[in-house]
């Protein structure tokens, strides 16, 4: 899921719009829809917490947009571990 898409879903479960969520964070409307629909990131790492503390999730979920890449890399890892230990 893109950063983008994070953004809209969680901001929909928060049953905010657009808006709400750009005064929130302090940003425009149009930053906000740059974000959800143009693929566009924050450009201050401060905004990344106020989102994350905005829309109630943890900052590294916004920050991680592969989640099945790190699942793999973590599995690699333990396989890789796993193997030098024994």
């Amino acid at each position: 899921m893109t950063f983008g898409e994070k953004v809209k879903t969680l901001r929909k479960t928060k049953d905010m719009s657009q808006t709400q969520l750009a005064q929130a964070v302090g940003v425009s409307l149009r930053t906000v829809g740059g974000w959800e629909k143009e693929g566009r990131y924050p450009k201050q790492h401060e905004l990344y917490q106020k989102l994350a503390d905005t829309l109630g999730c943890d900052v590294s979920y916004l920050m991680t947009e592969e989640e099945s890449f790190i699942t793999e890399a973590t599995e690699h890892l333990f396989f890789s571990t796993s193997f030098i230990i024994r």
